[in-house]
């Protein structure tokens, strides 16, 4: 190379750069670059009216009928980050919402190794515990079945031997590190009550965002989330044409008569999709799932309520406390 071709190659060079590159100065000198939410604009509302007291006398009103001996319940707006959260961080036993993370596991791998889906195991069974809400689909025992014919059986339907199979099959230190990444490994000690219904939910939003998963699988178990055929608790207090991607968890305490009823998902309001989750403790499975019921109608007609009100511009706000 020539020292002018060389030269005029630099001179190039510095023009391209000038050319291209932003002026540096202030936000004031630079409006184009805003540092606020894009999405702002495309919002209907600012924000959701926090109702947390409405909330929290329900529940109240709900345990002092007999519906349910203690109730929590975590809400979420998924536009705007709004939240409500009463008894969240109360620990329960989420029996089949483990579910969850199992089949997160292997959509994971599956990322990495898509024939996975395809490769097929033998059925090991649960133990014959009787469940409340039973799957209808039943595995025959030392069959052979695909991975991905047992993750939607295990989603779809509940299914606890479709679980075990799955379970006994996992690579167990893929797994833990899997629960540690998400945030849920740390309090297994316990055997029944040892998870929150805040750090669960936390899933949801994962799927929600594609975070974990990348966008394909994502897609997929929200899929299997958003066909399950439990049409109680939470898609009970929906409109039937609004999809409701949830899973559901029924645990019986040993020795004692108290039972208990949960149901996480992400309800897609036309306007402002939300997360919600509600774990109960009680006596009776139907009285739990009309409460779980109750309080998704009440949130769900609230929710729509305040997007109805588009001429309200004076709403008071207060944020719940994070922590």
């Amino acid at each position: 190379m020539t020292r002018s071709y060389a030269g005029a190659l630099a001179g190039l060079l510095v023009l391209m750069f000038c050319v291209t590159c932003p002026k540096m100065g202030t936000p004031e000198d630079s409006p184009q670059d805003s540092l606020l939410n894009p999405l702002r604009k495309y919002h209907r509302f600012r924000h959701l009216r926090p109702f947390r007291p409405e909330l929290e006398r329900l529940a109240n009103r709900l345990i002092k009928e007999g519906q349910a001996s203690e109730i929590a319940v975590y809400f979420r707006s998924l536009n705007d980050g709004v939240w409500i959260g009463i008894n969240e961080k109360t620990r329960f036993a989420p029996a089949s919402l483990m579910k969850v993370p199992l089949m997160m596991l292997y959509l994971k791998e599956t990322e990495k190794n898509p024939s996975l889906m395809e490769k097929e195991l033998t059925v090991v069974p649960s133990s014959h515990y009787l469940q409340f809400f039973p799957s209808k689909v039943r595995l025959k025992k030392d069959e052979q079945y695909k991975v991905g014919e047992l993750l939607k059986i295990m989603i779809h339907d509940s299914n606890n031997d479709a679980m075990n199979t799955l379970f006994a099959n996992a690579d167990p230190d893929t797994g833990m590190k899997m629960y540690q990444q998400l945030g849920i490994a740390a309090s297994f000690s316990d055997p029944d009550d040892y998870l929150s219904l805040k750090t669960y939910t936390g899933l949801f939003r994962v799927l929600y965002n594609a975070t974990y998963l990348n966008e394909k699988m994502s897609e997929k178990a929200l899929n299997y989330l958003a066909h399950t055929p439990f049409d109680g608790g939470i898609v009970a207090g929906v409109p039937k044409n609004v999809t409701v991607a949830n899973k559901f968890g029924e645990f019986a305490s040993k020795g004692t008569r108290l039972k208990q009823l949960h149901d996480v998902g992400i309800v897609y309001h036309p306007i402002n999709p939300y997360l919600l989750g509600i774990m109960t403790r009680g006596k009776d499975y139907e009285r739990l799932a009309e409460a779980i019921k109750t309080i998704s109608a009440f949130i769900y007609n609230e929710v729509d309520q305040q997007y109805k009100r588009q001429d309200q511009q004076d709403i008071p706000y207060a944020f719940e406390q994070e922590g």
